[in-house]
């Protein structure tokens, strides 16, 4: 079982997963512009890209859990990072 933060604002959400379990689980390749990176973490947007990866895992028969980190008050600063990219 792993954990992975899952960070709100008050209009969408994103787990961040770090980079090196991203491409482990065989779908860097399959993950959207609607996702960003930040040095080795990358932050999955909820609606298209996080089921990928959680679907990915229960292929695995790996548990994965969230820990949500909730910010209303203000837009979070992941809607600033790059874009995410993946290249082999």
């Amino acid at each position: 079982m792993r954990t992975f933060p899952l960070i709100s604002d008050a209009g969408h959400a994103w787990a961040r997963v770090p980079r090196k379990v991203l491409v482990e689980s065989g779908i860097a390749n399959q993950i959207s512009t609607h996702s960003f990176q930040k040095g080795n973490n990358v932050f999955l947007e909820q609606d298209s890209d996080l089921p990928k990866f959680v679907e990915a895992r229960n292929q695995a028969n790996m548990v994965t859990k969230f820990a949500p980190y909730n910010n209303k008050k203000r837009e979070s600063r992941i809607r600033g990072y790059e874009t995410f990219s993946f290249s082999e």
